[in-house]
């Protein structure tokens, strides 16, 4: 079983005592930040969202049934039935009250157990192994929620008119810089290149630590890199004996990569610890 497919049984088991984000990643054995990535875009939502989501779903199907709002509350794991109200408020645009008045499910966005309607299985090339020291990235980024990744295309658009207009360590190289304090449910992505000089000050720059990273490839399309990071972090990594490090992940684009076709091989650079 997968870290997404364990979280997502986790959940499961523990609507009326839900689970932490810190316990659930214990559990599944990648850091709060991996899971939530990998969680996210495996499931469109991080796993605290999902969670919140399914256990008021389940919680309006019991009232729907004719369970009081206070036995639903306390049935969904909150602490008052004030607290449950809110919370159902905020997640479907209505009181609980409104749906015991006879307004019912229909209409209602439910969140229902999930079922992948997608193949992410793909075959993962063995990774070398790297040691760098560290280095400077210039560029321009933006902070994203983990269910967010459409967003991502836009931070290299914003980038591209710069990219040649300053020397740089490795001619024709670029590279995203992922970024997060530990344990965020955000991070940060970094569209750059390493200057050869002074970063223009226009740019805005990334100090990424010197790390030893498991450097992997991925070839195809740039909308297919989720599968190889699945394939790394629920396959590769609890078999390596290694763990991944909370440190800046680097996706590496060179000569390989058709930026027109948005397909080739990018070079995907996990730190380890």
């Amino acid at each position: 079983m997968g870290a997404a497919a364990k979280a997502i049984w986790l959940i499961e088991q523990h609507h009326a005592a839900p689970l932490s984000l810190e316990a659930l990643s214990d559990k599944v054995g990648l850091s709060r930040f991996h899971l939530s990535r990998l969680f996210a875009s495996a499931v469109g939502l991080p796993p605290m969202a999902y969670a919140r989501a399914r256990r008021l779903s389940e919680a309006a199907v019991a009232l729907d049934l004719g369970l009081s709002v206070t036995d639903a509350a306390f049935g969904a794991g909150y602490e008052s039935p004030e607290a449950f109200s809110r919370a159902f408020r905020d997640e479907f645009g209505l009181p609980p009250s409104a749906l015991k008045a006879g307004g019912g499910l229909a209409g209602l966005p439910l969140t229902h157990p999930f079922t992948p309607e997608e193949d992410m299985t793909t075959t993962l090339i063995a990774p070398r192994f790297e040691t760098r020291g560290a280095f400077t990235v210039a560029g321009l980024s933006a902070w994203f929620e983990m269910s967010q990744l459409a967003g991502v295309p836009a931070v290299w658009g914003r980038f591209a008119p710069h990219f040649g207009t300053f020397p740089t360590r490795e001619p024709g190289v670029i590279y995203s810089v992922i970024s997060h304090e530990p344990g965020a449910e955000t991070f940060e992505y970094l569209a750059g290149a390493e200057p050869a000089g002074a970063p223009p000050t226009d740019l805005e720059t990334v100090r990424v630590p010197a790390a030893r990273y498991a450097v992997f490839t991925h070839e195809g399309h740039v909308s297919d890199i989720r599968k190889t990071m699945a394939a790394i972090f629920d396959e590769w990594l609890p078999a390596s004996g290694e763990t991944a490090a909370e440190s800046p992940e680097l996706e590496r684009y060179d000569h390989r990569f058709d930026a027109a076709r948005l397909s080739g091989v990018v070079e995907l650079w996990i730190p380890l610890r």
